[in-house]
């Protein structure tokens, strides 16, 4: 019952969200009876949120949950990541809409990510682990770190937003007439006890497809639409035909959109109404990944983890070890960032290729010592409320993989580009100094070996961001 009323606040709030936003010029009288719900400061600068408040903030650094409650059964990710998840992402689309404010988020997000990853840092003074600190840092700090860093940076120019797809209009509820067709469909042959043996089902697989295909209203929790047998044959089964937003990103660990070619929110080719994010936070941003993902301090915090766990002080908290999400949700904000951009650096380029590269080698050789029958045994004795390092491991190598040829590939069309500004300024001196030299080269009809570089090159990256993503969605 609790439960339930907790659930309706949750709705109410987004409806009244939606009533204000729809009002031009919304008065701050009615704006502040949501404003009204969202947390205060309590003592110490320290605030105290409840599931309602959280409700509240994301329908419009320091923080304590004091309840955990799942919005939805498949929902696994900690309530404090939740929440940092889709507060940012919400942030992200008011940047997007709001240019005035745009650069301030951007900064805010950036100093609330160096706050916190000093807070965790802090973990490696051995006067800084005492019971209440580890829990707090376990329950608090790193889950609202890594839900920052999955939104962070993710800017989407279409509609609808981010948090709207999150958080959907409701469907309208379904008339009489509806609701008692229905009724009948539950009550119609496909709802009864399964006869057929297991060696003929095979042989229906198609009748489902149809029945799904042309009846709009198929049940899908009927048994036959739910055999593992179907589930793992045809395409429409596929990765992209099961992703809904509303429960994916609460439920897959380390996820983000544009993470894989399905959850694309942005054409990659479009560079014209693209969001770059500025390059002296590309600095920042580097220089804590660089902190962070040292061999030293991820065995300390999945230690820390491992105690915690123990204890059980922690109703929703699926990282027996914190090292592999922490390695994917950065490496991939930095495949995020660094995407869009043109004409870095070489020496910071350089920089990014060398740090991910040792990453890359030392995922391969995580991997390589890791049993993936081991991992899926664990999944299935923890009914997949834990993390699965081998899935995660693979999907940020995959990452690094792609960040590395990403760099490779801008240093190479980077010095091109030097090299054809070096032949542009030799031509224009041999325009001054001899013109007929000139109309002899361009009529000479073959063509520029660099030229032909450049082509490869920009060939070559497009195959390439082809198959890391091919790659990273089939492990996903």
């Amino acid at each position: 019952m609790a439960r339930d009323d907790k659930l309706f606040f949750h709705k109410t709030v987004q409806h009244l969200a939606r009533s204000l936003a729809n009002i031009k010029d919304a008065p701050w009288e009615k704006v502040q009876t949501l404003y009204t719900l969202c947390p205060s400061d309590v003592q110490n600068g320290i605030l105290q949120i409840n599931c309602r408040q959280q409700d509240a903030v994301i329908a419009l650094e320091k923080a304590n949950w004091q309840d955990e409650l799942r919005l939805n059964p498949t929902d696994r990710i900690p309530i404090a990541e939740r929440f940092s998840f889709c507060l940012h992402t919400l942030l992200c689309d008011i940047a997007v809409r709001c240019e005035d404010t745009r650069k301030e988020i951007i900064n805010t997000q950036v100093e609330c990510m160096v706050s916190l990853t000093s807070q965790i840092i802090k973990i490696q003074d051995p006067n800084h682990r005492n019971s209440a600190i580890k829990l707090f840092l376990c329950k608090v700090t790193i889950p609202v770190f890594l839900g920052l860093a999955r939104a962070m940076g993710r800017f989407c120019m279409n509609d609808p937003p981010l948090t709207c797809r999150l958080f959907p209009k409701p469907e309208p509820p379904l008339s009489q007439a509806a609701a008692k067709d229905q009724n009948a469909y539950k009550r119609s042959f496909s709802r009864f006890r399964n006869i057929i043996p297991r060696s003929l089902s095979g042989n229906l697989h198609a009748t489902v497809d149809i029945l799904t295909a042309t009846a709009g209203n198929y049940d899908m929790s009927d048994i036959a639409f739910n055999s593992n047998s179907l589930k793992r044959t045809g395409s429409i089964y596929s990765t992209s035909s099961n992703y809904d937003p509303k429960t994916y990103f609460f439920s897959k660990f380390g996820s983000s959109f544009n993470q894989f070619p399905h959850l694309r929110i942005n054409d990659p080719n479009d560079q014209k109404n693209q969001i770059i994010f500025p390059q002296q936070y590309l600095h920042t941003i580097l220089t804590l990944s660089k902190k962070l993902l040292t061999k030293e301090l991820l065995t300390l915090l999945d230690e820390q983890s491992v105690e915690i766990k123990a204890t059980g002080k922690i109703s929703i908290f699926p990282y027996k070890t914190f090292s592999e999400t922490i390695n994917l949700v950065m490496v991939t904000l930095m495949r995020e960032l660094l995407q869009p951009q043109r004409d870095l650096p070489i020496l910071f380029t350089k920089d990014v290729q060398e740090f991910v590269k040792g990453l890359y080698l030392n995922g391969q050789t995580e991997l390589q010592s890791r049993n993936h029958d081991a991992s899926e045994k664990e999944d299935r004795e923890s009914n997949f409320a834990l993390v699965n390092k081998f899935k995660v491991n693979v999907m940020a190598n995959a990452a690094c993989g792609f960040i590395v040829l990403y760099a490779a590939v801008s240093i190479i069309l980077t010095n091109i580009g030097l090299v054809v500004e070096r032949l542009k300024q030799q031509c224009i001196n041999c325009v001054r100094t001899s013109p007929s030299h000139l109309d002899s080269t361009i009529n000479c009809g073959s063509p520029s070996p660099l030229l032909t570089q450049v082509s490869a090159s920009r060939s070559y990256t497009n195959n390439v961001e082809g198959k890391a993503g091919q790659i990273a969605s089939a492990v996903g």
